[in-house]
């Protein structure tokens, strides 16, 4: 897939049109989620069950973790929307939306600039949490490149994995490979000018994530034409476990007015 153009085909894992209607044929909303650093579709499990029955969610299964753990992990945001197009590529129909966290963000937002590109039916809302806006150069050190050990503590540190679980060497080296491909997605990554989207942004932080800055996180009005709100909620970079209800309370107002025009 490059930059300028890709062919939006491939179903997604909902199945058939019938399968995502409401009673009366109008189709069921659905929102893609892509992951933060490292993690792979299971992280939101219990969005399925908590959405449902009036929201799909199509979580993007990266490479180089669960059940696709034999596939290299990929290190470029354009490698990462290539190798998840089958999943989200039936699914960019009305109405529908778009979310990602942190590194997932950065993928969600060139995802709805991709899909513009193609001509295809915009969203009805991008939702993006844990990360400044995609023209603002990030203050991160460059960090998939740390020694496992210090690539670790800063897991650790961030709330990301439990220190038990990093304390485990076989246990790291399997996790580790896809945190460091993703995160050089986010530190490789090259912004490249735009018009701003018709689309409405909606931005999650916590108030404590390190990663992230207020005038980075307003800077994502840029990047819409249409209105653009940021909600702070108490936590850090992970704090979406901790407000998951509010998280999901986003998710539901942007689509369900959407899906009732």
């Amino acid at each position: 897939m490059s930059r300028a153009s890709t062919g939006l085909s491939g179903a997604g894992p909902g199945g058939a049109d019938g399968d995502r209607s409401w009673a009366g044929g109008r189709r069921r909303p659905t929102v893609l989620a892509f992951p933060h650093a490292g993690a792979g579709a299971s992280v939101y499990r219990d969005w399925g069950h908590l959405l449902a029955p009036d929201i799909d969610v199509i979580a993007m299964r990266l490479p180089g973790r669960e059940e696709r753990w034999s596939e290299p992990p990929r290190r470029t945001i354009w490698s990462v929307l290539e190798a998840t197009e089958p999943q989200w590529g039936d699914a960019c129909r009305p109405p529908y939306a778009v979310f990602g966290h942190s590194v997932g963000a950065l993928a969600a937002f060139e995802l709805v600039r991709e899909i513009r590109r193609n001509g295809l039916a915009n969203p009805a809302h991008l939702i993006v949490s844990g990360r400044v806006a995609p023209h603002v150069c990030s203050v991160r050190p460059v960090q998939h490149d740390l020694p496992d050990e210090e690539l670790s503590a800063h897991l650790c540190a961030l709330g990301g994995v439990s220190e038990t679980v990093l304390a485990n060497r076989a246990v790291r080296a399997m996790l580790l490979p896809a945190l460091r491909a993703d995160l050089a997605c986010d530190e490789h990554y090259e912004y490249v000018p735009e018009p701003p989207l018709a689309v409405p942004v909606t931005v999650l932080s916590g108030a404590d994530d390190p990663l992230v800055w207020r005038e980075g996180l307003i800077a994502w009005v840029a990047q819409t034409t249409g209105p653009c709100t940021i909600q702070w909620m108490s936590g850090g970079h992970f704090f979406g476990s901790e407000h998951q209800e509010e998280v999901l309370t986003c998710v539901r107002s942007a689509l369900l007015p959407a899906a009732l025009r």
